[in-house]
């Protein structure tokens, strides 16, 4: 199906055009600015970067946690508003660095990351971190100018 089929089958059906999860993906995979300081910073492999990317795309897009998000329907409105804030936008884009950040170390997706002795492969107890989820789908944060 062509683009505008698609387009025009989700109007009809949904009342919006989605984006798909697939489109989703395609998009992280073509914007090495979505990972690629992850990679460097972290040192993790450019899978794992690019894994941890989506998965925040899809929570701030939908303003869900990631195990909601991974279900959600996202429209283009949505998404195109993810991508004006978190990826156009410098201020934007440091805080999406941030939370992917965080991503990498919440292993489970619960909102608790955990720093882990690679020796042992426990969680080091006084490295943990929350994240406090502060924006919703309609109300992406203020970056202060």
């Amino acid at each position: 199906m062509i683009q505008a089929e698609k387009e025009i089958h989700d109007l009809r059906t949904y009342g919006e055009v989605l984006v798909t999860h697939h489109e989703i993906h395609n998009f992280v995979e073509k914007t090495p600015s979505a990972w690629a300081m992850l990679e460097v910073n972290l040192g993790v492999p450019e899978q794992d970067c690019k894994n941890v990317a989506y998965r925040v795309c899809l929570e701030l897009s939908t303003g869900l946690p990631s195990l909601q998000a991974v279900d959600k329907e996202i429209t283009k409105r949505q998404f195109e508003r993810f991508k004006k804030t978190y990826i156009e936008d410098p201020k934007g884009s440091q805080e999406f660095f941030h939370r992917c950040v965080f991503g990498f170390f919440d292993k489970d997706h619960n909102g608790v990351g955990q720093m882990v002795d690679s020796t042992t492969t426990r969680a080091i107890p006084a490295c943990t971190i929350r994240w406090q989820q502060t924006v919703g789908p309609d109300q992406p944060s203020e970056h202060p100018r």
